[in-house]
């Protein structure tokens, strides 16, 4: 009997493990497909997002981008607008020079006419003041 249950209690092993290699390899499954459903969930579940996202930060890049060039253009414009009232612009330095050297000039003929007016104050005050001077009416008929 004992040669009989040799094989058998072999079988029995091999049976043994060969259940528990099953058992294993379907833990193993198990979590694979766990680990598939998850990843599916999870791609399901983000992708829209991810999606939805993905397309607000290229419209958003893209909005920068006309931003830019408007800004762009704007700023050509005023510097190009700048520029242009530069060229208009006379140069006021020279005209300037001119106006403090035609005061100094007019101040200068203030003071000779200041000099003169008094000499002619005093004439006419020593004038008046002389008894032998009369003044003559005349009467027009």
């Amino acid at each position: 009997m004992s040669e009989d249950s040799q094989p058998k209690q072999k079988e029995t092993e091999e049976l043994a493990n060969l259940s528990e290699e099953i058992r294993q390899n379907m833990n193993i499954s198990r979590a694979k497909i766990n680990e598939n459903l998850l990843v599916t969930n999870f791609v399901a579940f983000f992708g829209p997002l991810i999606q939805n996202l993905d397309s607000n930060v290229q419209s958003l890049r893209h909005s920068q981008i006309d931003l830019q060039d408007q800004i762009k253009t704007l700023l050509n414009q005023e510097i190009g607008k700048i520029y242009e009232d530069e060229k208009k612009r006379i140069d006021l330095d020279e005209h300037t020079k001119r106006l403090v050297l035609t005061k100094k000039k007019l101040n200068s003929v203030q003071a000779t006419i200041l000099a003169v007016q008094e000499r002619l104050n005093r004439i006419y005050t020593a004038v008046h003041k002389d008894p032998n001077f009369k003044t003559k009416q005349t009467n027009i008929e």
